[in-house]
């Protein structure tokens, strides 16, 4: 079946938990791929991709950070784990970028921002809803944004930021 924005199961309580990530964390701290994948593998596919954003993948990348801030993990952790969830984003979205035939969507963080998942799910967001996403990356000077703005025909530029630290 073609998975559709509104796609993933709920289990039987109607209610999704944000996951516990204990374990995963500890993948990363092993530097252990393999189970991370087959982590993020089980959960797209039993809760469909925009539950397993929301309830996996943003957990994951909370515990992460939260982890890296009381310096239970360290950089080397922490870019292990964004480089593996980056990648399964990108291999799942894949398929579905060859299909989109809708309007672009244009990518980006501003100046001075570095943190690129936020582009990756929201590209999935994007392409599951049909559009193409186009992806500049992080770090896009203000002036190229526009740029490509008039080189090419974008529907829309979407920007991803990061909660800065210490904001709650």
């Amino acid at each position: 079946a073609e998975p559709t924005i509104g796609s993933g199961a709920r289990p039987a309580s109607g209610m999704l938990m944000p996951a516990d990530v204990s374990e995963a964390l500890q993948w990363a701290r092993t530097f252990d791929a393999e189970r991370l994948k087959r982590w993020f593998q089980t959960d797209w596919a039993r809760l469909g991709p925009l539950q397993f954003l929301e309830y996996r993948a943003a957990a994951f990348l909370r515990a992460v950070g939260n982890a890296w801030a009381a310096k239970e993990l360290e950089v080397r952790h922490e870019h292990f784990a964004s480089a593996v969830l980056g990648d399964f984003l990108r291999s799942v979205r894949q398929p579905l970028d060859d299909r989109a035939a809708g309007p672009i969507a244009a990518l980006a963080t501003l100046p001075g921002e570095g943190h690129g998942l936020g582009l990756q799910m929201a590209a999935v967001v994007f392409a599951l809803a049909d559009w193409r996403p186009l992806i500049l990356g992080v770090d896009t000077p203000i002036e190229q944004i526009a740029a490509l703005t008039r080189e090419v025909q974008i529907a829309v530029v979407a920007l991803s930021c990061m909660e800065p630290q210490g904001s709650r």
